[in-house]
């Protein structure tokens, strides 16, 4: 699958493409309409018919959230649900460990390659509209939107949620992830999620949370970074994207001379043609991939040219999807759940899988396996 087909398009239709707030009316067990729910088990909500609802499943990205922030004793809220439900060791990216990319991943189970977003910035003739992403809601003000969709009754209530908290990626990349801002951030988002908690338990719902990120961040610096226009004519190709990792496509006429100059392996860098990109990042066999990817050690970055309107020091993502910097979180806590469990290392295609499981809807066919998180199922 190489474009949006109809099945990549079904598995979008009920989630957030943009992760801003998300709810997706999805079976919730023949409930009926109107009837509030008046007690709950372990596994569901029981209605006055004796029809039965599931609880929701609320699915959390908090972008650029490194596992190791969850040491720096600001997350209370985080570890608590860490402690009492399940854990990852890490959960690697998809490559490129970049957010929108890995967004879709999470919720196709599908690998970049696959789904076709196979990069923040693409080009793809067949396609002219697109949107910018709008960030300005604040934690809280989304933790409220989420709520009051909550406060449906159960029988019409959406059965899956989405909520995506960016503070902390915006200072990552401002400042780095070492540093108190970025600190500042985590322990803001920390204190939505107990919002969130809190207003869950004042509506009686008990909901299946699962908590990740699309990506960690590494820290960069202006004395790590890479100009390509040092070893070919900035004149001879066209940029697509930049930063961790480059995409390039030659100008017309001016292939041979691009390839011959930068197909190979450079001091902090590794350029392949699209077609020679190792295997294991499964990237490259989209036709959205642009025709030269450069990748930079973890902390360098590459640009075309000098720039003095460059921000080097801080922080980026995008490297190697299985570096350790790049690492991504995953919490999930509820009752479908177990408590005090740590899963071992996975990749992110399998959260698809284990969300299909807990909102009871089966699963289309992914890169993804629940093999990785089945231990974790009641």
């Amino acid at each position: 699958m190489t474009m949006f087909t109809q099945r990549t398009m079904k598995r979008l239709a009920c989630v957030a493409v943009v992760w801003l707030l998300s709810a997706c009316n999805l079976p919730l067990k023949f409930a009926a309409p109107g009837i509030s729910a008046v007690s709950a088990s372990d596994t569901a909500q029981t209605v006055s018919t004796g029809q039965v609802v599931r609880p929701p499943v609320i699915l959390i990205s908090i972008d650029g959230f490194k596992p190791e922030y969850l040491q720096r004793g600001v997350t209370p809220t985080l570890n608590s649900l860490a402690n009492k439900g399940v854990l990852a060791e890490a959960m690697h990216p998809s490559f490129p460990s970049i957010t929108f990319p890995n967004h879709y991943t999470l919720v196709t189970g599908l690998r970049p390659d696959h789904h076709g977003i196979v990069g923040n910035n693409m080009n793809d003739v067949q396609i002219t509209e697109w949107q910018v992403f709008d960030g300005k809601l604040p934690p809280d003000s989304r933790v409220d939107v989420l709520l009051g969709w909550m406060d449906k009754p159960a029988a019409q209530r959406a059965g899956f949620f989405t909520l995506y908290f960016d503070d902390v990626d915006h200072a990552g990349h401002e400042f780095g992830p070492d540093t108190q801002q970025v600190n500042d951030a985590v322990a803001k988002v920390d204190r939505a999620l107990t919002r969130l908690l809190a207003g869950l338990d004042a509506r009686h719902i008990d909901a299946n949370i699962v908590i990740v990120s699309d990506h960690g961040m590494a820290s960069t610096s202006e004395k790590r970074v890479i100009y390509l226009d040092k070893s070919v004519a900035s004149k001879s190709f066209k940029l697509v994207t930049v930063g961790t990792y480059a995409g390039i496509d030659p100008l017309p006429g001016q292939e041979a001379t691009v390839s011959q100059a930068l197909v190979k392996k450079h001091e902090h860098m590794e350029c392949w043609n699209k077609a020679d990109i190792p295997a294991r990042l499964q990237y490259g066999k989209n036709p959205r991939v642009p025709a030269i990817i450069c990748l930079a050690d973890v902390g360098w970055l590459i640009f075309g040219t000098e720039d003095p309107r460059i921000h080097a020091n801080g922080g980026a993502h995008g490297y190697d999807n299985m570096s350790k910097e790049m690492s991504a979180l995953f919490i999930a806590s509820g009752p479908a759940l177990k408590q005090n469990m740590i899963l071992p290392a996975f990749d992110n295609v399998d959260v698809y899988p284990l969300l299909m499981k807990l909102i009871d809807v089966p699963a289309l066919p992914s890169d993804g396996s629940l093999n990785s998180t089945a231990a974790a199922l009641r």
